[in-house]
This record gives structure tokens, sequence and C-alpha cells, in this order.
């Protein structure tokens, strides 16, 4: 853990619409901004070589050197390290001119193994890929124009793509892709629920569960915590309960 002088503090507004709850997000990145690779010392790398999975986080808050940050620390992960590479870039929008640079040194790198993207990330970076995302979006719905950008994504980068959206999830590699519906429960908040699917798919990846089931885990913790009066994550047990609910229904 690194503390430094500047706290990084969001604010999520969340509003009601006719279908949905939308989430506003307003931010101060504060020492984010400026953290970068020179930022890490030894022990940082030892974590990294020696961990199961190296998790790359929030590339839109590190505003200067993200993909420098992600390129260093995949990189060393893959030439001296065992474990798997995960990597969540959040909204890259607010750093839109170095996207290119993002999709051509990192994405497109060989050293991610699983790209975590939720639809609006998926249809910016296929965009940068495939000119045939332009002529798709007067053609597709939302949720359609985001898998066929997953399916694109993954036929052009090593990486295995895992799309979350609000109607399904979804794996995709050059070979093989699957999709699951997500559950149906009450929609309390939309702020924290991919950082709560990440961490199922994670866990779900770590057991080695098949693909299905691997996203019929991430969208159940997702689904918890999203419709959870208390915005709780759930606990294994928890978990468990909440699945045998939908399973006897």
């Amino acid at each position: 853990m690194k503390i430094l002088d500047k706290t990084s503090i969001t604010t999520s507004l969340e509003i009601k619409t006719e279908n949905e709850i939308v989430n506003i997000m307003l931010r101060d990145v504060g020492s984010l901004e400026e953290f970068g690779p020179q930022d890490l010392d030894r022990k940082d790398f030892e974590a990294i070589e020696n961990a199961d999975y190296v998790c790359v986080f929030n590339w839109a808050g590190t505003r200067r050197f993200g993909t420098e940050l992600a390129k260093t620390v995949f990189h060393r992960a893959k030439a001296k390290g065992k474990g798997k590479t995960y990597y969540d870039t959040a909204d890259p929008t607010p750093n839109k001119e170095k996207i290119p640079q993002l999709v051509k040194d990192v994405l497109m790198s060989g050293h991610v193994d699983v790209l975590s993207l939720n639809e609006n990330e998926a249809i910016c970076y296929a965009s940068y890929i495939s000119s045939e995302i332009g002529k798709m979006r007067k053609k597709l719905r939302f949720e359609e124009l985001a898998k066929e950008s997953a399916r694109i994504l993954a036929s052009h980068i090593s990486a295995r793509v895992d799309l979350h959206t609000t109607k399904f999830s979804a794996t995709f590699t050059k070979k093989h892709e699957e999709t699951v519906p997500v559950f149906k429960v009450p929609l309390l908040r939309a702020t924290g629920a991919g950082d709560a699917w990440n961490a199922g798919n994670l866990l779900g990846d770590a057991y080695e569960l098949p693909d299905g089931c691997r996203l019929t885990l991430a969208n159940a913790v997702a689904a918890y915590y999203i419709s959870n009066n208390e915005g709780k994550h759930p606990t294994r047990k928890e978990l468990t309960r909440f699945l045998e609910k939908f399973c006897s229904a």
C-alpha cells in the first residue's frame, strides 16, 4: 500500500431514469494524477513478481503516466512474475487524447491476460481498432454494439475480453465466446457494480471455473451488492443463500 500526499476523492450522483439508475462521477484524482512507474520501488516489483494476479485499475485517474504505469507493471509481471494480468481501465474518455497510445502500448502488447470492460469502454476501444464500429452505431442496439465491439477486440488482441453490462455478461477469445444473463434484482445503486463484478470474476478465474460458471458468479456478486439495502458486499455464505434463492425460484 502506498499513501501519497493528496487523497483521490470521488463523488457519485445517482439519478433515476424511467428504466434504470445512472451515475454521474465527479472526481478529484489528487496524487493519482501524477502517479506512475517512477513511484514503484523494489518492494512493489517483488510483489508484482510473486502475485498470483497482477491487477491494474483506473487508467483514466492516472492521467499523466497511466499508460506507462500499466505497461511497466504488466511487462514486469510477464518477464519475471508467475501470475495472470488483469486490466480494468475505467472510463477512458477523460483522457481521450491518450487512448490511441494505451491501445497500442498496453491492450495490444500481449501482456494483458484479461481485459474487463463495460459497454462504453468496449465500444470506445474497438472504435480505435476497427472502422466498422462507426458503421454499426446506427444499425445495432447499444448492448449489441457493445457485444460486437468486445468480439472485435478479442479478435485483435491476445487478452480474453470480459464484458459486463446491465443486461448480461460475456467472455470472448479468438476461438470461443459465452454469454450469461444478469440476475433480475431491485436496482438500489449503480456505482461500484463493476468493481463488485470484477471481484467475482477474479474469484471464479482463480478457481478455474468454466466460463459460464465464472460469469454467473461475477453476476451474482454484483447483483447482491446493487440490491442490498445497505450496499454491502456478500460473504461466501450470503452469496450461497442468494444463489440458492434464485435456483429454487
